[in-house]
């Protein structure tokens, strides 16, 4: 019994001090191993960056503020827009949902033109 006591007394002295013991360093990010990664590059030599890039908050839709609306393609319909066909089949999931907008500082300055082609 006196045996067993002991053995517990060491090895609960033991994981005192382990718990004590400082972390051991961390590789500092000159001293790490380069990644064996290589980015896949265009014939200039530029990043290819061409993938899937996603926005998936209200910017998807309209950067400035905006109610919800039915569908971003709209067609004249006999008592204002309605969905275009390819957008009616999704039924809500082609809906625009409504949004606070991300600029800063009131509406954005279109030109004319800009704002024919963004309406």
């Amino acid at each position: 019994m006196r045996r067993l006591l002991t053995a517990a007394a060491l090895v609960a002295a033991g994981v005192s001090l382990a718990a004590q013991a400082p972390p051991p360093p961390r590789p500092s990010v000159a001293t790490a191993r380069p990644s064996a990664y290589a980015p896949p590059r265009l014939e200039d030599g530029h990043p290819d960056l061409n993938g899937i890039w996603q926005a998936l908050n209200e910017a998807n839709w309209d950067i400035e503020a905006h109610n919800a609306r039915a569908a971003l393609a709209l067609r004249p319909g006999p008592y204002g827009p309605v969905p275009a066909p390819p957008v009616l089949a999704l039924g809500a999931v082609g809906s625009v949902p409504p949004g606070l907008g991300v600029v800063e500082g009131g509406e954005l300055p279109y030109r004319p033109e800009a704002l024919e082609q963004r309406n």
